[in-house]
């Protein structure tokens, strides 16, 4: 590993460099500062985070979904939003951060938004409403930097203010452009937008508490700013370790080398909250979000609808919530796909009664409807008469993924399905997910404030891409006129009767199309350790996403604290 030199001169400093100068530059502070404010120690240990997701090279791009910024959380500890939204409490409004202020007109179609003065990017550069403009108008001009689907139709400076003007009415969205990162537009100017995406960025500039320090594939540190808009941090340093999985995360944190992150640990009372009952804590508050199987409704089998719908009817949910993940992740009971309670006030009148409990004689009778022919136990297609068969595939250290996979693949032999499961690189499914080079696999969805973001990612045709271009939602392919017209309404009305018809719509399509097989509800759940540090999000106080890979992870960085008052 090595430092790198930052843009304008001048080299990165060291962790224990960086300390020192905030220690000479705070030998006050121990008799002066409040309880509330952190005084930061030469002693003080870094905090490790992990996630189980490899990495294979140097990519710092917080628009590249695959970069290992994304993939390890730090490209929220460098970039920061406008406004933190709680993820935990959707109702809840926004805390103002790079923006100090903002109003939207009465139809939800201008955005006018008020800087946050006093801001240096980490390079010393002052912030400014430029900067806010320019990391709207990229999103504006390059769908692939917009996977939330924002209609922007002008960006515009107005005194020191920066305007941002939609087609159609954001009403459902309006948190959306205000949680977006911001870029500095004096360093990603002079880069041409269609390649934005693409550009490793190796000497990241933001405005965010902590600058990268160092890079290896084992291993990324980054150091806290002594000039950091939002003052003080308790937190020295950060390391983010990638993990090949699971089990091998998960032995970290009992080992008390991760303090931070996100894995799924089978029995993780005995396993993991056991080891140190008084430091050990795993808080994972739901919401809207899903775990599905993405089906590719572009190939065989999966683009006959019959096929769809016999597979998700003999899915047993209970079994893959306990078998798979320990029943944490509680199992989908309503055909809707959404989670409950927490999506009860969605669920279309007509569909209060449509549960997800598995039938095998009405997947039998639907695939036996369509022509398919089951003979000496092997489903036959009507076309051709081959068997109908599948593979199911998911990065193997994932390993609650891989037993869901395992017993989907088991519930689908009595139709007479030969349901293969295949391990990947982790690399290697990304790609194909996003190129729609698979048939079946597993995947989240983004829980959002209504029903509207998890079934857009689903199956909303704004995100349809050509088998071979890269998707970053929709990895299905699937399109639907009369769904893509809902989206639109729902996302643009502010008339509560007109946004119920239109989720009507969408849930008619989804229980009859079987885009995804929904099987569990998706809680946002996270790991950390108070041995070191206190602060973070828990279920006395919610205040944010728990998990490292999101724009709250700044907010997180700023409230902690160390566990010893006097360090």
């Amino acid at each position: 590993m090595s430092s790198r030199p930052l843009p304008g001169g001048g080299r990165r400093r060291g962790a224990g460099t960086l300390a020192v100068v905030l220690v000479a530059a705070l030998v006050t502070a121990c008799s002066g500062a409040g309880d509330d404010e952190p005084v930061v120690r030469e002693h003080r240990p870094p905090l490790t985070v992990g996630m189980p997701n490899t990495v294979e090279e140097e990519d710092n791009n917080p628009f590249d979904s695959g970069s290992a910024a994304q993939k390890l959380g730090y490209a929220y500890a460098v970039f920061e939003p406008l406004a933190q939204v709680n993820a935990n409490d959707p109702t809840e409004p926004p805390m103002p951060w790079l923006a100090s202020s903002w109003t939207w007109n009465e139809d939800y179609t201008r955005l006018r938004i008020v800087p946050r003065e006093g801001v240096t990017w980490s390079d010393g550069e002052p912030f400014s409403a430029e900067d806010v403009a320019y990391s709207f108008r990229i999103r504006m001009e390059n769908t692939a930097l917009n996977p939330e689907l924002l209609p922007y139709e002008d960006v515009t400076l107005d005194d020191g203010d920066v305007v941002v003007s939609f087609s159609s009415g954001q009403y459902v969205n309006q948190t959306r452009p205000l949680n977006a990162l911001v870029v500095p537009e004096h360093l990603w100017g002079a880069l041409v937008t269609e390649a934005l995406q693409d550009d490793p960025l190796l000497e990241p500039v933001g405005t965010g508490p902590y600058v990268l320090d160092s890079f290896s594939t084992d291993e990324v540190r980054l150091v806290a700013r002594d000039d950091y808009w939002g003052g003080e941090l308790a937190v020295p340093e950060l390391r983010y370790r990638p993990f090949d999985g699971n089990e091998a995360i998960t032995a970290a944190y009992v080992a008390g080398d991760v303090q931070w992150g996100w894995a799924y640990i089978t029995e993780y009372n005995t396993v993991y909250i056991a080891a140190d009952p008084d430091n050990y804590h795993q808080f994972a508050p739901t919401g809207l979000g899903i775990d599905a199987l993405f089906l590719n409704t572009r190939v065989p089998p999966f683009d006959d609808v019959a096929v769809r719908r016999a597979v998700n009817a003999v899915v047993n949910r209970d079994d893959v919530s306990l078998l798979a993940t320990s029943g944490v992740w509680r199992p989908l009971r309503n055909a809707t796909g959404l989670p409950q309670p927490a999506g009860d006030d969605y669920i279309a009148p007509r569909f209060a009664d449509a549960d997800l409990t598995p039938d095998l004689a009405a997947a039998a009778q639907v695939l036996a409807d369509a022509g398919y022919v089951l003979e000496d136990g092997v489903l036959l297609d009507p076309d051709d008469g081959e068997p109908v068969t599948f593979t199911l595939t998911n990065p193997e250290g994932w390993s609650d993924y891989m037993w869901e996979l395992e017993l989907i693949s088991h519930a689908v032999e009595p139709l007479g399905i030969e349901a293969t499961v295949e391990g990947q690189d982790e690399a290697e499914w990304f790609e194909a997910i996003g190129l729609g080079d698979f048939q079946a696999s597993m995947h989240w969805t983004d829980p959002g404030a209504t029903p509207w973001d998890t079934y857009s990612g689903q199956m909303n045709g704004s995100h349809l891409r050509p088998l071979g271009e890269r998707a970053e939602w929709n990895f299905g392919r699937f399109q639907d006129e009369r769904a893509d017209e809902a989206f639109v309404r729902y996302a643009s009305t502010t008339d509560p009767a007109e946004r119920t018809e239109a989720m009507e719509t969408l849930q008619e399509v989804y229980v009859d199309q079987v885009p995804t097989i929904p099987l569990l509800g998706r809680p946002n759940a996270a790991q950390y350790s108070t041995r070191d540090y206190t602060g973070f999000p828990s279920a006395a106080d919610p205040y944010a996403s728990p998990q490292p890979t999101n724009p709250a992870a700044s907010l997180v960085l700023t409230r902690l604290r160390p566990s010893d008052p006097t360090s």
